[in-house]
């Protein structure tokens, strides 16, 4: 479906299988809101290491473009640190920045002075 940079350089991928069978088929809300998984790993508000898995990353951003406006937009990404590169596992709308993170582990904050 697309492959983009996040604000680390990290390549991150998103497959028209993942998106079809797991994202859209888990939370149908998404299947209008690619858009607003790419964005999220564009523009992150922030990073944080999952707490699930050491390999996974997990994007929070809210964008306005959504069909969910004020909601964040949660991407869970599987990392591949040493290629720099990273694959989307899943998508969701989520009302503010928790589960599944490791709350101090912190990788990526937007800089608001921007």
């Amino acid at each position: 479906m697309f492959t983009t940079t996040d604000p680390r350089g990290y390549i991150i991928s998103c497959s028209t299988e993942r998106f079809n069978e797991h994202i859209v088929s888990g939370h149908v809300i998404m299947r209008d809101n690619l858009n607003a998984i790419k964005s999220t790993i564009e523009e992150p508000e922030v990073i944080y290491k999952s707490s699930q898995s050491p390999i996974r990353d997990v994007y929070f951003s809210k964008v306005p473009t959504s069909s969910y406006p004020k909601m964040y937009t949660k991407v869970v990404v599987q990392i591949d640190d040493g290629n720099m590169t990273g694959e989307v596992v899943s998508a969701w709308p989520q009302k503010d920045i928790s589960g599944g993170i490791d709350s101090g582990g912190i990788v990526y904050v937007k800089n608001k002075l921007r």
